[in-house]
């Protein structure tokens, strides 16, 4: 390794949502060191999220924290350490474990620490102002799209029957937790916005649309555990909404979430990777703060909804009424 080209450890793992809003430091440290290249310590999904993000970012390590895989995830980590000598390390995580993990794997290593921040993408370019190599603006965040993912949307939206000239509105009803984890009970109401109210929405949004001859399609394209529930949507709006059929593909979902005008969702990972990519948001939140994991993007390209400042917030998301919903996509929408 040359003077001219350090390497630099970032260590950050978490969910598609976190890596996605992740994008933003990246492209802080990026600008920051131009001649530097990268190593990243991330999750599985972060090297999903992440993969071919920047031709400097050139060697990836998959860390698992699972009881199975701990001690060989360890390991790995100590091969690296041994084989690279780091310029600096930068850990944006709050768990000491990762700060005692990457201690010594350069002369200096910043570690993230209590915010002063409340958003989470500026609590973690903390790290970054703290160690005095960063003073600009947030950067927004951002993924690319690529050729072979708009190719593939393209093929899929239009075997179902939609158009290049279509508008296409995008519906996410749940978190992935809900087929993943088994959550308390007195937290499913927060992670999924009612089925009945998705299809009343679906049945204004076409309204609005025939009546201003907006050629509207309205789409979900949802993992293979989500399905009975955008099923059960897209049978209570009548058949207005499209459930996409597909392998996850996670360059395709990308593409698909580019090409829509706009998506309705809750407040989980799709929504980050779709404000990454530039989509328009309305988002629901409940029992979470928009201010401190919302979309990380120019404030005109989304709307934030809260069950909490509804007369109810004990019903969750369900007290988000369809009708705000619906005006809030309008404000977002073509107008013809």
């Amino acid at each position: 390794m040359s003077a001219q080209q350090p390497t630099i450890l970032l260590v950050r793992t978490g969910r598609m949502g976190d890596m996605a809003m992740f994008t933003s430091v990246l492209q802080a440290v990026l600008e920051t060191y131009p001649a530097a290249d990268f190593h990243l310590v991330t999750s599985l999904e972060g090297d999903r999220v992440l993969r071919g993000y920047h031709p400097r970012l050139t060697r990836t390590l998959v860390y698992s924290r699972s009881l199975l895989r701990t001690l060989q995830a360890r390991r790995a980590v100590q091969r690296l350490l041994r084989e690279n000598r780091y310029e600096r390390v930068f850990v944006f995580e709050t768990n000491p474990h990762y700060h005692d993990l990457f201690a010594s794997a350069a002369d200096r290593v910043d570690v993230l620490r209590d915010p002063t921040r409340s958003h989470r993408v500026e609590h973690e370019l903390e790290v970054l102002e703290r160690a005095g190599v960063w003073s600009g603006p947030a950067p927004w965040t951002s993924l690319a799209v690529s050729d072979q993912g708009r190719a593939k949307a393209r093929a899929l939206l239009a075997r179902h029957g939609i158009d290049e000239e279509d508008v296409v509105v995008g519906l996410h009803p749940t978190s992935g937790y809900l087929g993943r984890f088994r959550l308390r009970r007195d937290r499913l109401k927060h992670r999924a916005w009612p089925t009945g109210s998705f299809a009343v929405l679906a049945r204004l949004l076409d309204r609005h649309a025939a009546e201003r001859g907006l050629p509207l399609r309205m789409v979900i394209d949802v993992l293979p555990g989500e399905r009975r529930y955008a099923e059960e949507i897209r049978e209570r709006a009548g058949g207005l909404v499209a459930v996409i059929d597909a392998a996850p593909d996670f360059e395709r979902y990308k593409a698909i979430l580019r090409r829509m005008q706009l998506l309705v969702t809750i407040d989980t990972g799709p929504m980050h990777v779709a404000a990454a990519v530039g989509t328009p948001l309305v988002a629901l939140f409940s029992d979470t703060d928009p201010n401190v994991i919302g979309p990380f993007m120019p404030a005109e390209r989304y709307v934030t909804l809260r069950a909490d400042d509804t007369p109810d917030p004990s019903h969750g998301m369900a007290a988000i009424p369809a009708s705000a919903v619906f005006e809030a996509c309008v404000s977002l929408l073509p107008a013809s």
